[in-house]
């Protein structure tokens, strides 16, 4: 035996087409076509996701045992010299409904019957100048009674010019 290495002969397969009746040019085309269709498939579910991601509001709940006004937002606008808007919105996820009680110190050009839908606006004229309007409404929730809120309308400033009616309003509100 001899010390001397030798490199043995190396047999390698006979080269032929893979899909015979494909050239390499078609070959790349058809794998780009796969690849741009499953990048086109994975951006449209990646589109889709966003919105089925997107957290749901928390339910609606009833508030009958305690106070609405953290829910409830009332405004006050001056319409005209004498008259004022209050304007009356939800402002958190609550089911609650508002009905008009009383009025009291004014009158409502169109008072609605039973409850009101929200947001409302009720325009109201003072019964005496410059002399506070109060609103008391009940909530109920689901149909069961809940509480009452009073909301009072105090007239702010006297306007100096031809219409002597107040400035502005100011509107607090409280459970009756």
């Amino acid at each position: 035996m001899s010390d001397q290495k030798t490199l043995m002969t190396e047999v390698l397969p006979v080269p032929k087409s893979v899909i015979p009746s494909v050239s390499p040019r078609e070959r790349v085309a058809q794998h780009w076509h796969r690849l741009v269709t499953t990048g086109a498939a994975t951006a449209a579910l990646a589109g889709c996701g966003c919105l089925v991601m997107d957290p749901l509001p928390p339910p609606a709940q009833c508030r009958t045992t305690r106070s609405v006004l953290r829910d409830v937002n009332f405004t006050a606008t001056r319409l005209a010299p004498d008259s004022v808007s209050l304007r009356v919105m939800l402002v958190d996820f609550v089911n609650v409904d508002l009905a008009i009680l009383t009025i009291d110190g004014g009158t409502v050009a169109s008072l609605p019957s039973g409850q009101l839908t929200l947001p409302a606006t009720l325009e109201i004229t003072p019964t005496t100048a410059g002399a506070p309007i109060t609103v008391t409404f009940t909530t109920t929730c689901e149909g069961t009674a809940a509480t009452s809120v009073k909301v009072v309308l105090t007239p702010v400033g006297v306007d100096g010019g031809t219409d002597a009616g107040p400035t502005g309003w100011t509107v607090s509100a409280t459970d009756a």
